[in-house]
């Protein structure tokens, strides 16, 4: 400004327009802005700073002081007299005397007078600068003030209130422009860092966390990164152009539009601002708002940065939420609330006036608190109260009683808490009905002596579990029912303790059925007590589930069942086992053997069944008594149990007859036989030693029949038969020796029992006819016949007696067969005595064994004669080779 253009305005009367005054400070931040932009360094814009502080406002000396955030003061940084001259700095502590340290701290544009009388100049400025006047402005940048503008004068008096207005314009676009050069500064600093020429002052505002925004003749020309992160912008072009209140939403434009208008008039506005703007997307977000003007290019803009503050706006609306809440709470609150002060009260909620019995909370208001409770109870009371309000703290739950307005009693539980407001002291408790409660409890303890009484008289005890299957309770009778302490159960798991005899799979089983949070009856086990004993035990459960349907954990009951067990044992004993040898008997070896057979379906592998008779055991039972006959088929059960391998089962049938089950053997039938031969051998070998009978030392040899199996393919009967069979094959062999079935064995025995059926039917049917064999004497001479008996068969015609008369004395056929033989001779030699020529012939016939054993057989032979009339003197009875050399009975006595 030219020194005319001062004079002229130092001379202007203070009544000069608005607009006037306006358009000098438009052209100071001009002046600055320009300044800001071309100057080299942040030095020469405050060298400008404050030669347009001479040029503006009448002084001598003019300052700039800059904040030292760090030490707490203010930093003379330029200095000017009647010429542009930098100087040192100089520091002003905040306690020393100094019109720009109360500007800065006070925040606002003042001016003195008069100095010498004013506290605030300092005597230095006084006596090195003579100064009689003086003005100061902060330098205000948004809400923060980095330094004060100032200026003097030797003259009194020498400021108006327009001057106050020019120095705080200056100090206000001084502050901008500084700004603005410290941004630019930065900004050529990162241009020449990143080596990019365009980079210029929006590298600030781009990096700016806070959407920065810059208007232009009503018209958005800037938006940075975080503005169209606001705005929900994929680019510029959706906010640049725009009007200024297109992201307002409509309930701030009035505030908007009136806000920007003064900006572009100069007139002063509030700092910051709450506003609403619309995003993109239609959705609403709060914010806060702080514009500054400028000029853009010789046009009037604004600076606008905003905030995001919709979630504190929105956690301030959930504070109100909460205490209105709260408000309603303590109405709609089931429990008594009152609040007192000095014990009378001040508050108390609908709750309590119901529980008490009174129309209304005024009838309460006032009174003392004491004389609601009964008398008992008020002392301690008192003292509970006076502590309370004397801590501040809160008391614990207490029950007590209080009084009805009928006078009646009502059983309560209370707790308060004590609070400072100001100078005084509240009170506030919650009173809870418990007159319900207490008789339930009362009612709960009377059912709880029943449970506890015939707890002690039952032989079950009781237990539970929480939500992770880990025991809480137990019954505090357990140790005297099972010599097991609960302790040692408490916090366990039920497969930590030292449970013996339940398989993996049965834990599997059960922890599934847990799982599955099913209830579950006679989960039985076997437990080492305290005592070392081994007791069984059964346990039952079932779960348990919370009001909501959440599990808690099982409860259940306990019961030893040694005594139980031990009699089921003795019972499977006697119906499974052998008294005398305590052996598997017939039955238990059927089960076993069928269990057997679906194994080898299973695996493909083949088992194997020993079937062993002791020879010659009926001979020492008729020599020496069947208390031998026992002794040594006990040690024979015992000698057997160490020839087979654990899983294989030996077994009595009775009398002298022992079965040996192999299973697990090879899956090859040859393997399998060599296998089981390997072991009847060691059975034979170890039979074969002798025995001490009491005394008496005798030696017994077995007879072993052997058959395989594998899978289903033979029924349990057939397999039995057959090693049955290869038993009396091994007896036929000499004895002492083993035996494997044989297929052609089997076709034998069919073929000899449908022979026995036949035979049967023969007798019955009388299909037998009589050859004889003529007899002659040296000469040639006939002198008698021998009667040959011969089977004619329906289908196989003649059938040789070499073939069915072995068959006939086994199945004693031969009895009913002999006595038809003899009948028949008798009648044909009474016949032949009738002729002449053939009455001197005589009769032979064979008769078995069998017959001969009978003991009317003589009388039979007697009686014969006589009904038939024949000559006993022609009659030859022959005896067969069976009655010395009983060779062709398979099944001979033992």
């Amino acid at each position: 400004m030219s020194a005319a253009n001062q004079c002229t305005r130092r001379n202007m009367p203070e009544a000069q327009s608005t607009e006037a005054l306006q358009r000098e400070i438009l052209e100071l931040s001009n002046q600055l802005l320009r300044s800001a932009g071309e100057s080299e360094s942040t030095a020469a814009v405050l060298g400008k700073i404050i030669e347009l502080c001479h040029q503006t406002v009448a002084g001598d000396e003019a300052f700039i002081l800059l904040h030292d955030k760090a030490a707490g003061e203010l930093v003379g940084i330029i200095q000017s007299g009647a010429s542009y001259r930098p100087e040192g700095h100089f520091r002003l502590r905040p306690e020393e005397p100094s019109l720009g340290v109360w500007a800065f701290k006070q925040q606002q544009s003042t001016a003195v007078e008069d100095a010498a009388q004013d506290t605030r100049v300092s005597a230095r400025m006084r006596e090195r600068f003579g100064t009689a006047s003086l003005l100061a402005a902060p330098l205000r940048l948004n809400q923060d003030v980095t330094g004060v503008l100032m200026i003097t004068s030797r003259k009194p008096r020498a400021y108006s209130a327009r001057d106050v207005a020019l120095l705080e314009a200056l100090a206000r676009e001084a502050a901008f422009a500084m700004h603005a050069r410290q941004s630019r500064e930065a900004r050529l600093r990162a241009e020449a860092a990143l080596g990019e020429s365009e980079f210029r002052f929006q590298a600030l505002l781009e990096a700016a966390p806070e959407p920065i925004l810059v208007n232009v003749d009503g018209r958005y020309v800037y938006a940075n990164p975080a503005a169209l992160e606001l705005y929900g912008a994929d680019s510029p072009d959706e906010i640049l152009g725009k009007d200024t209140l297109f992201i307002v939403h409509p309930d701030s434009r009035d505030l908007v539009r009136e806000r920007v208008t003064k900006h572009l008039r100069g007139e002063p506005v509030p700092g910051r601002v709450e506003q609403r703007w619309i995003r993109s997307d239609g959705s609403t977000v709060e914010v806060e708002v702080t514009a500054v003007p400028f000029l853009f290019g010789g046009k009037p803009a604004v600076h606008v940065m905003a905030r995001d503050i919709t979630a504190r706006k929105r956690a301030e609306a959930v504070l109100r939420e909460s205490d209105e809440r709260n408000r309603t709470l303590l109405e709609v609150s089931p429990d008594g609330i009152w609040i007192h002060s000095h014990a009378r009260i001040t508050y108390v909620n609908d709750a309590l006036v119901k529980m008490l019995g009174y129309d209304s909370a005024q009838a309460l208001v006032g009174r003392e608190i004491y004389e609601f409770f009964v008398p008992e109870f008020r002392e301690s009371l008192r003292e509970r109260v006076a502590h309370v309000v004397s801590t501040l703290g809160r008391a614990p739950l207490t029950q007590t009683a209080m009084l009805r307005n009928d006078g009646s009693r009502v059983e309560v539980e209370t707790t308060a808490t004590a609070f400072r407001q100001g100078d005084a002291v509240w009170n506030v408790s919650i009173i809870r009905d418990i007159t319900d409660r207490r008789r339930s409890e009362q009612t709960l303890r009377e059912s709880e002596e029943r449970f506890r009484d015939l707890a002690e008289l039952s032989s079950d005890w009781f237990w539970e579990q929480d939500a992770s299957l880990r025991f809480t309770e137990m019954s505090d009778d357990l140790y005297a029912k099972t010599h097991f302490r609960p302790s040692l159960t408490l916090g366990k798991l039920r497969w930590e303790l030292p449970i013996i005899g339940v398989s993996e799979e049965q834990w599997r089983a059960h922890r599934e059925l847990l799982e599955r949070r099913e209830p579950f009856e006679h989960f039985v086990y076997r437990l080492v007590n305290e005592a070392g004993e081994i007791r069984w035990f059964s346990i039952s459960g079932k779960p348990l589930f919370g009001p909501g349907g959440e599990f808690r954990g099982y409860r259940g009951t306990g019961q030893d069942i040694t005594a139980r067990k031990t009699a089921e044992d003795e019972i499977e004993r006697l119906a499974f086992y052998d008294p005398l040898t305590q052996l598997p008997n017939r039955r238990l070896l059927l089960d076993r053997l069928q269990h057997a057979l679906a194994s080898s379906a299973r695996s493909g592998r083949n088992g194997a069944l020993l079937f062993i008779d002791l020879d010659n055991f009926k001979t020492l039972n008729d020599t020496l008594g069947h208390d031998k006959g026992d002794l040594l088929l006990g040690q024979v059960a015992q000698r057997l149990a160490t020839c087979v391998r654990e899983g294989d089962t030996v077994a009595r049938l009775g009398g002298d007859e022992f079965v040996v089950m192999l299973e697990g053997l090879s899956e090859y039938a040859e393997d399998a036989a060599t296998q089981t031969e390997i072991a009847g051998e060691k059975i034979v070998a170890t039979l074969n030693q002798p025995y001490l009978l009491a005394g008496y030392e005798h030696r017994s040899t077995p007879s072993i029949g052997v058959t395989l199996f594998g899978g289903h393919q033979n029924a349990i009967d057939e397999l039995l038969k057959q090693a049955d069979l290869a038993m009396y094959q091994s007896k036929a062999a000499g004895r002492n020796t083993l035996r494997f079935f044989d297929p052609k064995m089997q076709a034998m025995v069919t073929d000899r029992a449908a022979l026995e059926a036949d035979l049967r039917e023969a007798v019955r049917q009388g299909q037998f006819v009589l050859y004889y064999q003529s007899q002659v004497d040296r000469n040639g001479l006939l002198t008698g016949a021998e009667v040959l008996v011969r089977w004619h068969h329906p289908r196989r015609g003649i059938v040789s007696p070499a073939e069915f008369i072995p068959l006939a004395e086994e199945t004693g056929l031969i009895l009913p067969l002999g006595n038809w033989v003899l009948e028949s001779a008798c009648a044909q030699l009474a016949m032949w005595a009738d002729q002449p020529d053939t009455a001197h012939l005589s009769l032979a016939a064979n008769i078995s064994a069998n017959q001969l054993q009978q003991a009317d057989f003589v009388a039979h032979v007697l009686a014969i004669l006589a009904s038939t009339g024949a000559n006993p003197q022609r009659l030859k009875l022959e005896l067969t080779e069976s009655l010395l050399f009983p060779m062709w009975k398979i099944r001979s006595p033992r």
